[in-house]
């Protein structure tokens, strides 16, 4: 084994800028061993990126003191070994460990292994028997061992029993424990799409980053997780006491760090991160600054429906009377442009702009005045002038041109019947001014197109899946796939990726009516209908993997991200 020094030398040893909770007594350890790129087994899409959300999320919410990483080549198995040995000679018996590994596992005959990246095929010599994992874990004197695996098979380390919620984390974290989380029991666990995270790592990172609960035993982390991940996979996670480890009945126990609520604030309050002051109200609902987060983003997108989001809360706030004042300013803004169209001429567009310069329908009154001095209207990335705020909101995707409070979604949505099959799709008018169509396509390309679970049922509900390069073909004439840029404007339109779920799906106001139907993996697989809406845009990231935008039923949100372009997923064609 190396030495203890040397080994030192390569551990990240993380400052905290926050002070540990009060009368702690020991450290808490995290050691996380994470592998993708197997040389000799199948190459894992997310292992790497599961472990490095979880570390930041528990560097930045919770208190570690030492955190060890081993990923992909670092995780040979002599390393991993050498690493537990070190820990033995480290820990104390006041001292806390949480172990995370993510990547291949095998049982056979109800042995269970983890393997490391350097075990070679076809053989179990180079793997990690789950009992020389224990043996290990037996030898270290801590307080509290908490070890979760991400991988298959992984139950086989368990006692086989759930384990209800013991006690109050108070009465929990003084009893010495040692305790496991697996993704699954003796089976196969999902490592998830390429570029997302696997769901059971999904669960676990959604659950530390939403929690507001200052101390949260394991059993309460398990319960949540065992329910989000069985939402989203043929999977059942297992969590319980380890077998012949001396457990006498405590928890591991999370405990939220102290957060500098004012450095957080400054940190979040960038005049064009409208993202990011969102996320600061997510974690602070009642924060010192909230009110001032909320009139922020009102400032920033001047919007009715922002000015109204802070009056809801803040009625009689510092704000208020600015608020309204606010919104009176959009009327009067709307009846100058109201007028302004009804009059149709070079005059009264100059004039609109000269009066707002950085208003709301600029993009709206250029485009018009190109069109009556018979000129081809400005390319879409023209928002404005590029040292005004309107640009910096506009450049992230937080369009001001929209007429929310004139174009509203038809009281009876329209109707496009498809000349090439007959098919008669809804449409309907949103916040953009764009026309979309308001059911997922169902056109029949031939190749690279697939009915959920290949029954006609589904598309007749949820419409077809497409590939990437079916999607880009498939809407009719004068209808087309949007761009990322396009859907992030929809999106922002609605409140953002939070706030439009609720409005764009099924049922609600918006008259979008957003179905969930899953997806197809390019391993022959359907999943997930009825959980996730999964929609491709026109753009692409690069050579393999294109933009989309997944509606997830279990978060209540919208998340962007780029994925493999012989996925299946739904597509909504826009009118242009």
């Amino acid at each position: 084994m190396p030495q203890k020094e040397s080994l030192k030398a390569v551990i990240k040893r993380k400052k905290k800028l926050i002070p540990t909770e009060e009368g702690r007594v020991g450290k808490n350890y995290l050691f996380i061993i994470a592998i993708n790129d197997y040389p000799n087994y199948n190459k894992l899409y997310n292992a790497v990126e599961d472990a490095k959300a979880i570390e930041q999320v528990l560097e930045e919410r919770y208190v570690f003191d030492d955190i060890f990483t081993l990923h992909d080549a670092e995780a040979s198995r002599d390393n991993i070994l050498d690493y537990l040995e070190l820990l033995e000679g480290q820990i104390t018996d006041k001292d806390n460990l949480c172990i995370f590994f993510s990547g291949h596992g095998f049982a056979q005959k109800k042995i269970g292994y983890i393997i490391p990246h350097d075990a070679p095929a076809n053989t179990k010599k180079g793997f990690i028997p789950n009992s020389t994992l224990l043996n290990h874990l037996r030898h270290i004197e801590a307080h509290h061992i908490l070890l979760i695996l991400d991988s298959c098979f992984s139950g086989s380390l368990l006692v086989g029993k759930d384990v209800q919620i013991q006690s109050v984390a108070e009465r929990v974290n003084k009893i010495p424990s040692r305790y496991a989380i697996s993704a699954g029991n003796i089976e196969l666990v999902s490592d998830g799409i390429a570029g997302n995270h696997s769901p059971f790592a999904q669960a676990v990172i959604h659950f530390l980053k939403q929690n507001q609960i200052t101390n949260v035993p394991v059993s309460h982390l398990f319960m949540e997780v065992r329910k989000m991940t069985t939402y989203n996979a043929k999977q059942t996670p297992l969590g319980g006491p380890l077998f012949g480890l001396n457990n006498q009945g405590g928890e591991f126990v999370f405990q939220l760090k102290a957060i500098d609520e004012l450095a957080y604030w400054q940190h979040h309050n960038h005049p064009i991160k409208v993202p990011a002051i969102q996320n600061y109200i997510a974690e602070n609902p009642k924060g010192t600054y909230t009110e001032a987060a909320y009139w922020k983003i009102a400032q920033l997108l001047r919007k009715d429906w922002a000015y109204d989001d802070y009056l809801k809360f803040y009625p009689n706030g510092k704000y208020a009377e600015a608020a309204i004042q606010g919104m009176e300013e959009l009327e009067v803004e709307a009846a100058l442009w109201r007028q302004t169209t009804e009059r149709h001429t070079l005059g009264a567009y100059r004039g609109y702009l000269r009066k707002y310069p950085t208003g709301t329908y600029i993009r709206l009154a250029q485009r018009s005045i190109d069109t009556l001095r018979g000129e081809k209207s400005k390319p879409s990335s023209f928002i404005g002038d590029k040292n005004s705020l309107i640009y910096e909101v506009n450049r992230k995707k937080y369009s001001l041109d929209a007429v929310p409070h004139i174009i509203k979604p038809s009281a009876e949505p329209n109707t496009f019947t498809d000349p090439r099959d007959g098919q008669v799709y809804k449409t309907v008018k949103l916040k953009d001014g764009n026309i979309w169509m308001a059911q997922n396509l169902n056109f029949d390309v031939g190749e690279d197109c697939w009915f959920y679970d290949n029954d006609a049922k589904n598309g007749e509900i949820y419409g077809r899946l497409y590939t990437w390069e079916a999607a880009i073909r498939v809407c009719p004439e004068g209808w087309r796939l949007p761009s990322h840029n396009e859907l992030d404007t929809l999106i922002g339109d609605y409140g953002g990726y939070k706030s439009a779920y609720k409005v764009l799906t099924k049922g609600a106001y918006s008259g979008f009516a957003v179905l969930l139907g899953g997806l197809y993996n390019s391993d022959g697989d359907f999943t997930n209908l009825g959980v996730n809406g999964l929609f491709w845009s026109s753009t692409e990231k690069n050579f393999s993997d294109a933009w989309s935008y997944d509606f997830r039923s279990i978060f209540m949100d919208i998340y962007r991200n780029n994925y493999n372009k012989s996925l299946g997923f739904s597509c909504r064609c826009l009118k242009g």
